[in-house]
């Protein structure tokens, strides 16, 4: 799927100009969990937003908007799995 690759490309990108484990890094995996959904990959999908629970829960701390967010995301993700 394009907008995976896409998605896949910016990921890279923000890993090389931010570093693994940045919080940019947690958005673009956020972009393309939300890819991978939209064309039934849950599974990878699941993975992706993994990553981005433990960025958020080493960047701002466990209290964060972005981990409350991101483990939004994987609690609708995993009623549908």
């Amino acid at each position: 799927d394009d907008r995976i690759r896409r998605e896949i490309s910016e990921l890279q990108r923000v890993e090389r100009a931010h570093g693994l484990t940045a919080p940019e890094v947690g958005l673009a995996l956020r972009s393309l969990a939300d890819a991978q959904q939209s064309v039934g990959r849950d599974r990878e999908a699941e993975e992706s937003l993994w990553r981005a629970v433990r960025i958020a829960q080493d960047s701002p701390g466990p209290g964060s908007a972005d981990l409350l967010q991101v483990l939004d995301e994987l609690a609708r993700l995993s009623e549908r799995v």
